[in-house]
């Protein structure tokens, strides 16, 4: 499987993708999205909880978002949810630079 996604940086706990490490989650290489963050090849997130405030920054690889590879646009939101009741998501669209709801 290629792809993947990384928190690059939790407001909840005030970490850093640097104090945190690239995490593996259920599903994703640490190889795989440590060769997409490389080239350049991910879209940015945010993931929300119900009142907008934002818990976690990401990067989600473009075949994940694109659903290009097996892996869903979802994942880290699946994840969030799990972990702090996050319930929305943002990504920060390449072409305008604008974030958009999913």
């Amino acid at each position: 499987m290629m792809g993947g996604w990384v928190i690059t940086k939790d407001h909840l706990h005030k970490f850093s993708m640097f104090a945190l490490g690239i995490k593996s989650h259920v599903g994703v290489g640490q190889g795989h999205i440590k060769e997409d963050l490389a080239r350049n090849k991910t879209i940015a997130f945010k993931l929300c909880d119900e009142n907008g405030n934002v818990n976690y920054e990401g990067r989600i690889s473009e075949s994940w978002f694109h659903g290009t590879e097996e892996g869903s646009i979802f994942d880290p939101l699946h994840w969030a949810l799990a972990e702090t009741d996050c319930t929305g998501m943002k990504y920060k669209n390449p072409t305008t630079g604008k974030w958009e709801v999913l």
